[in-house]
């Protein structure tokens, strides 16, 4: 779903490092919450079940913290997201965010808000749907965040039960009707806490790009679905579906507040009800229109644009969408990793050096899992290997017998002309080989 921002502006150098962002949310009430309530909200609104049975449902609603700017002497600007899992159950409207944060000091509340020590209660919001999300800024006063110690604890979503047909919205005086669901604060790396004002740029592409242009200065593509709004994946070429749908897949398991989950189909259901969540970006996989451009990409080449309102990745083949989208998995993982708000403007232009990029298992006597071979398969994706090379078996007899694998000793362990394992001069001879390279 499409995120909501309530935003205030503070001071512009901060606001300008979100690029789209008007101003910035701030921060809500006081009073106390009884944490250990746990109930749910029926589809209607309406509380339903009992404490015990419904605590599985508060794990479905999770935050993420993440310093986008940070300023000596001004303070930082942090964006909060809360995310509710796609099964978990609809908040309904009214629903407030709570929080103690005992190392930092919010600016400002907005009306309808307030603090009170050093607990805060953010404004009721309206509906959430299952899968939805709402990206909070929030302006803090020096010192800037530096540990895990620095973020905010026991947040919470308050939720006013109906009393009379109505619902309960007293900000000030939370009463023993308000229901409160735990939110689990996804733990942050090092990049989301301490803010890194480096670029991203194509240091993470491997192998390292034969063209590159990185624009240093301009405005990039906003990785936080609370500043820059949804994404939309959008395929426009047979040959490259195979690459969108890979993509897609990757994409939808990203943090919660990730923008690339949004769809138009969510952009039109919120434009229906009057809360368009600002203009949609766009994650493009189109076919190279140009032969000359086409002749140089080849099999395996690609193009890779990034803008501050499109990521484009153009191609030839199937393969070279598969290149590109590797590239791009790259780039946004650094980002990710390194706490990024964004990925700066630049262009790639790449193609292989080597037709042949390959990576041999000797599993003849080591023992994989499933798992392991699928995961090494994911890794070789991402680094653009295009030969699997899949060691089977050894010449050699097999020496240890174990007992729960009785064909390996019973096949392994007998070499020679008409046994189970020929002599790999004759095995040559015949035509065969013992182990064989497999393309991807």
């Amino acid at each position: 779903m499409a995120p909501c921002v309530t935003e205030w502006c503070w001071n512009k150098p901060l606001c300008r490092a979100t690029g789209m962002i008007l101003a910035l949310l701030l921060v809500t009430t006081a009073g106390s919450c009884d944490v250990r309530q746990s109930m749910s909200i029926s589809a209607d609104g309406g509380v339903v079940g009992s404490v015990a049975d419904k605590v599985a449902k508060t794990n479905h609603l999770s935050a993420t913290v993440q310093v986008v700017k940070d300023e000596e002497g001004l303070g930082s600007l942090v964006v909060l997201t809360l995310s509710l899992s796609p099964d978990g159950v609809a908040l309904p409207t009214g629903w407030r965010l709570c929080f103690t944060w005992l190392k930092a000091t919010v600016l400002r509340v907005p009306s309808g808000g307030s603090v009170s020590g050093s607990y805060v209660e953010l404004p009721p919001e309206a509906a959430l749907d299952p899968g939805g999300f709402r990206a909070i800024l929030l302006a803090i006063a020096p010192p800037s965040m530096r540990y895990a110690s620095d973020l905010p604890r026991g947040l919470h979503v308050v939720i006013p039960e109906k009393a009379d047909g109505q619902n309960n919205n007293n900000n000030n005086n939370l009463n023993n009707k308000d229901i409160v669901f735990p939110v689990h604060l996804v733990p942050p790396g090092e990049g989301q806490i301490r803010f890194d004002p480096t670029p991203t740029g194509t240091s993470g592409v491997v192998p390292r790009p034969m063209e590159s242009d990185q624009r240093v200065g301009e405005p990039g593509f906003l990785i936080n679905a609370g500043l820059g709004g949804p994404v939309r994946v959008s395929v426009r070429s047979k040959v490259a579906e195979p690459a969108g749908q890979l993509l897609r897949d990757w994409l939808a398991v990203w943090p919660p507040g990730a923008p690339f989950a949004e769809f138009a189909g969510d952009r039109r259901a919120s434009q229906e009800q009057g809360q368009d969540r600002g203009p949609l970006r766009q994650l493009v996989l189109v076919e190279a229109p140009e032969e000359s451009d086409r002749a140089w990409l080849g099999a395996e080449g690609y193009e890779l644009s990034i803008e501050d309102s499109e990521i484009r990745i153009s191609a030839a083949s199937t393969d070279g969408f598969h290149r590109g989208v590797a590239s791009l998995r790259q780039i946004l993982g650094v980002a990710l990793t390194e706490g990024k708000a964004e990925v700066p403007p630049l262009k790639i232009r790449d193609r292989p050096r080597f037709s042949y990029r390959g990576l041999m298992l000797d599993v003849a006597r080591h023992f994989f899992p499933v798992s392991f071979i699928t995961r090494l398969l994911d890794w070789m994706y991402l680094y653009k290997l295009n030969v699997f090379h899949w060691h089977l078996t050894d010449d050699e007899g097999w020496r240890l017998e174990v007992k729960s694998l009785p064909n390996l000793t019973a096949y392994g362990a007998w070499r020679g002309r008409g046994e189970a394992v020929e002599p790999q001069t004759a095995a040559a001879q015949a035509g065969t080989v013992a182990s064989t390279p497999t393309r991807m």
